[in-house]
């Protein structure tokens, strides 16, 4: 006799707007009727720009994908942005020189590649860091966890490099995204001194 049903709509502010709709019988003067009801609240959410410090590169709320991209290029962290399956759909100028100096292959580093499975090739080695990056990696695809940060080891055609390794979830204007950043240890001691940020 009563239903109640939620759903929300994010805004590109970065906030919600849930809307609640009950929907029961009542009785009026003996006749059975339906009154449907809605409430709706909008949820604030944080509109804080999402920071990446490895990159000292932050993103604001409501950014399209186009201008993160854009924006990456200048970042001197190698960038990766994977969609929701863990598909590589974006790589910054870093990403791919790191490939071309490491002797690697851009078609299984580039666009289009399963990211999960080069990390779980990796974690297949025996590396307890690889399968920590992987395990964390799928948890902020899930939408379990928004960020984690983690040493491992990563090269494509000659001896792997320790790096340190952040996926950070992203509400863009396009949709959900999860951006990766690779910061060499070895090439990098000290702090990016400059900021770069995606305009909405």
């Amino acid at each position: 006799d009563r239903a109640r049903l939620e759903f929300d709509r994010p805004l590109r502010t970065g906030g919600v707007v849930r809307t609640v709709a009950t929907i029961e019988h009542v009785l009026d003067d003996g006749e059975r009727l339906v009154l449907v009801a809605y409430t709706t609240e909008v949820t604030k959410g944080s509109v804080r720009p999402t920071v990446i410090p490895e990159a000292a590169f932050s993103v604001p709320a409501g950014t399209r994908l186009e201008r993160l991209k854009d924006a990456l290029e200048h970042c001197t962290a190698h960038a990766a942005i994977l969609d929701g399956d863990g598909r590589i759909v974006a790589v910054n100028a870093a990403w791919r020189r790191f490939t071309m100096d490491t002797g690697g292959d851009p078609a299984r580093t580039g666009i289009g590649v399963d990211y999960l499975s080069v990390c779980a090739a990796a974690a297949r080695t025996g590396d307890g860091r690889a399968k920590r990056f992987l395990r964390e990696l799928e948890a902020v695809l899930r939408g379990e966890r928004h960020t984690f940060t983690a040493d491992a080891r990563a090269g494509t055609g000659g001896e792997a490099r320790p790096f340190r390794g952040r996926a950070t979830a992203l509400n863009l204007e396009d949709g959900a995204f999860v951006l990766v950043t690779h910061t060499d240890m070895d090439a990098v001691r000290t702090p990016v001194g400059s900021t770069v940020r995606a305009a909405a």
